[in-house]
């Protein structure tokens, strides 16, 4: 059995100390060494995240409620004071959730976070069993580990690429959140079995692999990582006094007051006039501006005019009067004039760029982006914004990446091979 860590913290230094627990205490009479995931199920009870039956049992077969499962997601999950506001109304989004209900403020908080949905009947049925498709979907919202870079392909016999479900589902495998009881073999296929009740057991183990990954700050679990103990002064808090103001593209949210990155203030932005401008995510780059400044990964752009800029592609922006690439100046290029093109090409009226550098002796208006990383004018090619060289233009074709020819040779990249 894998034994894993826990971590204390002290006071407000908030310092991590690790101490091995050699000796493990389970938490409860129907569990034990033998017993899938109690590693993860004692973590959430020692954190006071998950809670037994007044028998001393865990019951760890036993399903769990779509209530029941968003107090688990709530507490684990640990989410900034920046994420909600004072004032939450409570257990008015549903027909049979009502103001009195203990679990109503956790549906009322995840229905504004845009995690769940309830029914066309407009029902949110909190003591129906959770499934499996539901319970990934639900966490990889939250957490927001979502991932559209794996394989867009049908690995289960039963989750189909048309299946809402399917990007969750893959987003949780490809991170490896779900331990090893998810999926059955017959013949010579795999099932997930989607519409399955989720086990208290399987809930915990996909819990404590969150925490661990968003702890770490890394995109694949494995046994070695650990998840940090829950602050007290956080279970502490009362969900009913926070209430989300707006969920930007992650890590960003904002409320009336501030707003936030990850956890932390952006202390320079007006959040009425904020906005994120590209893709954090995905590219790694990103643009923010309110209505007096404007940052590129957190640097200020100086002079850049606020109220007229915008973001174009792949690192380039403009406003009324200049053009950038990563947050740097273009000198003397136009901005009336100034579009991206794919690829890191951009141009103007007068030039041709390449990763925000003029291309020399290029012919504008004959010049096309071919596929990656192939460009051309009616002189040249051009491979990765360089000159092609000894290359007949006429006759140049992609063979398929990173092949090419013309009429007298053919290319690897960008050198003859033939």
């Amino acid at each position: 059995m894998n034994i894993r860590f826990k971590v204390v913290f002290v006071t407000t230094l908030v310092l991590g100390f690790v101490f091995a627990m050699s000796n493990v205490c389970f938490s409860f009479n129907d569990v034990n060494e033998n017993t899938s995931y109690s590693d993860s199920i004692n973590w959430l009870s020692e954190n006071k995240v998950i809670q037994g039956y007044g028998d001393g049992s865990f019951r760890p077969d036993k399903c769990v409620s779509r209530a029941e499962f968003l107090k688990l997601l709530f507490y684990t999950n640990e989410l900034s004071e920046g994420e909600y506001k004072k004032g939450m109304e409570v257990g008015h989004y549903y027909t049979d959730v009502s103001r009195d209900k203990w679990y109503a403020d956790y549906v009322d908080f995840y229905t504004s976070r845009e995690v769940i949905q309830g029914y066309g009947d407009g029902s949110f049925k909190p003591d129906k069993c959770l499934n499996k498709a539901e319970a990934v979907k639900m966490a990889i919202e939250d957490f927001g580990f979502l991932n559209t870079d794996f394989e867009m392909k049908e690995n289960y016999a039963d989750v189909k690429r048309s299946a809402w479900y399917f990007k969750y589902i893959h987003s949780a495998i490809d991170r490896n959140l779900l331990g090893k009881l998810h999926v059955t073999e017959y013949i010579d296929k795999k099932y997930f079995h989607p519409d399955e009740e989720m086990s208290r057991k399987e809930i915990s183990e996909l819990l404590f692999r969150m925490k661990a990954l968003k702890d770490n700050f890394v995109d694949l679990y494995n046994d070695e990582l650990l998840a940090n103990n829950i602050l007290p002064e956080f279970l502490e808090k009362n969900l009913a006094s926070y209430k989300v103001i707006k969920k930007l593209q992650h890590p960003y949210s904002k409320d009336e007051n501030h707003v936030y990155k990850f956890s932390e203030i952006i202390t320079w932005a007006d959040p009425e006039t904020f906005e994120v401008l590209g893709d954090f995510e995905s590219l790694g780059w990103i643009y923010e501006k309110d209505y007096k400044d404007v940052y590129y990964n957190d640097i200020k752009i100086e002079d850049a005019k606020s109220m007229s800029f915008i973001a174009l592609g792949l690192g380039y922006s403009k406003d009324e009067s200049r053009v950038y690439f990563e947050g740097g100046v273009i000198v003397n290029a136009d901005s009336a004039s100034f579009i991206d093109l794919v690829d890191s090409y951009a141009k103007d009226k007068n030039s041709i760029y390449y990763n925000g550098q003029i291309l020399s002796k290029v012919d504008v208006s004959s010049f096309e982006v071919l596929s990656y990383p192939y460009a051309k004018d009616k002189n040249n090619v051009y491979y990765l914004g360089k000159l092609f060289p000894e290359v007949d233009v006429a006759s140049f074709e992609i063979i398929e990446y990173p092949h090419s020819k013309d009429k007298n040779h053919v290319y690897k990249y960008n050198l003859i091979v033939e």
